[in-house]
């Protein structure tokens, strides 16, 4: 099992701001709250709420993980993991509803963690995986429904007497990459333990994604708030031109989700040509190769004017990380090639304007198209129309 990392941006601008040593606000502190009070959604789920309203029966939105298990499977020991995840997590026992026309979360006190659990092993093995791959393919595709909850799926597909497939399904709205790895590590923590019959213990959880709900709302807003828009404002205030690529098909009139992906890898020695150029500008790879992908799509597009979007962990504060929520966010790097920039030249851009980004990484990407009002299409997303991504996966045993 595997879980993500940080980028290399987001850690560089970790140690920079470690090294600054900026003392935190009590502002900044986040606290329990009371759960008797209506608990509002995150700027995040909100977004992601929205887009139900629209599309309920969209699965667009959801996570599926499928793992592949070789050895002695104890399913009792998996069950009784589950259900410590589920109650050690508030986040996996939340469902959305409406109070006063505003939608809330809801948390439950417990809810029931069932296993779908099916048996293949009969089944001759062209037959077998046809009918995997079937499973896999209806388990992305079936929505859930964020009012009824729970917003998980589990399933074992039982393959040979030790061969089974493991199938984790669960909404964005309550997840998100970095939550993924949590789920895992811990799972396999509590595993172990139940397997071994040995004593269950993680470290309390000092919050919840509810608690941070609440302290994003306060926090952000106000002078905080005004702060870190001034320097959107300033990036994204030119008008932003839509991605010009030469593509084999139109654009559809509206905006679908279909795709393929391509794999391919990079020679040992490009990785240490990268790896050598990073450390000569003081750049992460993340940074190098965002760098070369934006030289690429001006080539491709020929504008000199590139958005990207990056995606952000956003994990800024240490109580947060051991958390399952959606946290993530989206941030946007501009890059100018307007004067045919060297390629240190447009690194030494591209690396300051993603600690800048990361500097001012609070406000949520739904509250930079609320505040700035970009020209909207139904068709592509407003400031930009790819994304750049790097993740490392270290082993989870």
């Amino acid at each position: 099992m595997t879980t993500p990392n940080r980028t290399e941006a987001e850690r560089q601008w970790l140690q920079q701001r470690l090294k600054r040593r900026a003392p935190t606000s009590t502002s900044s502190l986040i606290s329990r709250q009371p759960r008797h009070a209506p608990i509002p959604l995150s700027f995040a789920q909100q977004r992601l709420w929205f887009l139900n309203q629209l599309e309920p029966e969209s699965s667009a939105y959801l996570m599926s993980w499928a793992f592949h298990l070789h050895g002695t499977l104890q399913l009792p020991a998996l069950e009784g993991g589950l259900r410590f995840l589920v109650q050690r997590h508030e986040s996996l026992r939340t469902a959305f509803g409406m109070e006063r026309d505003v939608p809330v979360q809801i948390i439950s006190p417990e809810v029931p963690v069932p296993i779908l659990f099916e048996d293949l092993q009969q089944q001759p093995a062209t037959e077998q995986t046809q009918e995997v791959n079937r499973i896999l393919h209806d388990e992305a595709h079936h929505p859930i429904d964020l009012m009824s909850g729970p917003l998980f799926r589990f399933r074992i597909l039982k393959l040979g007497a030790e061969d089974h497939i493991f199938l984790v399904t669960l909404h964005h709205i309550i997840s998100d990459g970095w939550s993924m790895g949590v789920f895992f590590r811990e799972l396999a923590t509590a595993y172990t333990a139940l397997v071994d019959q040995a004593e269950l213990s993680l470290p309390e959880l000092s919050i919840q994604y509810a608690d941070y709900a609440v302290w994003q709302r306060k926090y952000l807003q106000g002078d905080e708030l005004e702060r870190q828009l001034a320097y959107w404002r300033e990036q994204l205030q030119a008008p932003v031109p839509t991605l010009s690529l030469p593509i084999d098909n139109p654009r559809p009139a509206i905006q679908t989700f279909r795709g393929a992906i391509v794999n391919f890898s990079l020679p040992p020695s490009l990785i240490k040509g990268i790896q050598t150029v990073s450390q000569s500008a003081q750049a992460s790879i993340f940074m190098t190769l965002l760098t070369a992908f934006q030289i690429l799509l001006q080539r491709l597009s020929g504008q000199d004017d590139v958005c990207v979007g990056i995606p952000s962990a956003g994990r800024t504060r240490q109580e947060i990380e051991p958390v399952m929520g959606f946290f993530i966010n989206t941030l946007v790097i501009r890059a100018n090639l307007a004067n045919k920039p060297t390629f240190g030249e447009l690194l030494a851009q591209v690396r300051r304007k993603c600690l800048d980004a990361y500097t001012n990484q609070d406000v949520p990407f739904e509250k930079l198209v609320e505040v700035l009002q970009p020209a909207r299409a139904v068709n592509h997303p407003p400031f930009f129309q790819v994304l750049f991504n790097m993740r490392g996966y270290p082993k989870v045993r």
